[in-house]
């Protein structure tokens, strides 16, 4: 009886080591095509940008998010010309300044579960996080890829 007593107690104890050290701000970012799928390790620090050449502009975009509540954010967008499909206002808060010949939105908010991206492998798409960079171009060619978070 007693060595049931100290095997729970141990049994307890570890359970609530291994609880403890757990961190809830950890993530996958998981990027989802078609037939492929990559999971990149992060944290609910971490900030990533998305770049593309737009299809009409043929001028490269840029796109800075981070990690929120398990949220995919849009803080920041910079790009070189306003046309279709590009943003030329701004909500609530967001400052919209031209800096240096290109378009930026700053103080933006935008909080997403999930990020549809329509990567084409002419257009350059392309991650950068953590000082590495991911060209979904190559990887992904020509299809719909889903970005979302997932809690390791």
């Amino acid at each position: 009886m007693k060595r049931i007593i100290i095997f729970i107690i141990i049994v307890c104890v570890l359970t609530i080591l291994i609880i403890s050290s757990v961190n809830f701000d950890e993530y996958y970012l998981i990027l989802k095509g078609t037939e492929k799928e990559i999971k990149i390790s992060t944290n609910g620090n971490d900030t990533f940008i998305i770049s593309y050449t737009h299809s009409v502009a043929l001028t490269k975009v840029y796109e800075y998010y981070r990690i929120s509540d398990n949220k995919i954010v849009l803080y920041k967008m910079e790009f070189f010309d306003q046309c279709a499909g590009l943003p030329t206002e701004t909500i609530d808060e967001e400052e919209f300044i031209m800096e240096n010949g290109k378009f930026i939105i700053t103080k933006m908010d935008r909080e997403f579960e999930y990020i549809n991206y329509r990567v084409n492998s002419k257009y350059e798409f392309k991650l950068d996080i953590k000082d590495d960079e991911v060209n979904l171009s190559n990887v992904f060619g020509d299809d719909l890829v889903i970005l979302s978070l997932r809690r390791r």
